[in-house]
C-alpha cells in the first residue's frame, strides 16, 4: 500500500512513535509521510 493512502490519522500515529523512540522530527515526519509544518501544528498543540 501506498503512504499516500494512509489517512492522517495513522500518519500521525506513526510520527509519534518515531518521535518517542528519538528519531530527529525532519526523518520522522519523512518516514511517517507528513509534512514538517504539519508536524509543528501538532507540536505546538500540546
Amino acid at each position: 500500500m501506498s503512504i499516500t493512502n494512509i489517512k492522517l490519522t495513522q500518519k500521525v500515529e506513526v510520527f509519534i512513535r518515531l518521535i518517542q523512540n528519538n528519531e530527529n522530527i525532519k526523518d520522522a515526519c519523512s518516514k511517517a509521510g507528513i509534512k514538517i509544518s504539519t508536524a509543528s501544528k501538532l507540536n505546538s498543540s500540546k
